[in-house]
């Protein structure tokens, strides 16, 4: 059973890795990288993808969601 993993933004401050479809995070960390890499080695586990998540501003100064595929293999 194939599982996603995504790294968002916590609403309390720091990162959450949350499996697709889960309502609750499987870990939280300090750092967006940390978070990357314990969702990386998870998602290798689990034979998932790994999606960053985050917030980027345009030139216009609106805000948009920015949602980036992360291969498991890159930098491990």
């Amino acid at each position: 059973n194939r599982k996603n993993i995504h790294v968002v933004p916590s609403p309390s401050g720091g990162w959450q890795g949350k499996r697709e479809g889960a309502t609750r995070p499987s870990f939280t960390t300090s750092t967006k990288q940390e978070a990357i890499d314990k969702g990386r080695g998870l998602s290798k586990r689990e034979g998932g993808e790994l999606f960053s998540h985050g917030k980027m501003a345009k030139s216009n100064g609106e805000t948009v969601m920015e949602t980036i595929l992360i291969h498991p293999e890159v930098n491990s």
